[in-house]
């Protein structure tokens, strides 16, 4: 299966059942874009001036 967090943002998306089975690739590419991004994110800090 998938990983429980891509699970849970389709869940929570705007992308219908439909959608996803006419078009899986752009739904695996935009999960991998977000996870790529979140992560970075988890990584990256800001420290006020």
């Amino acid at each position: 299966g998938m990983p429980e967090q891509w699970a849970r943002l389709l869940q929570t998306s705007n992308i219908t059942k439909l959608e996803q089975k006419k078009n899986p690739q752009a739904v695996l590419d935009v999960l991998k874009f977000y996870d790529s991004n979140t992560v970075k994110q988890k990584y990256l800090s800001f420290t006020p001036p």
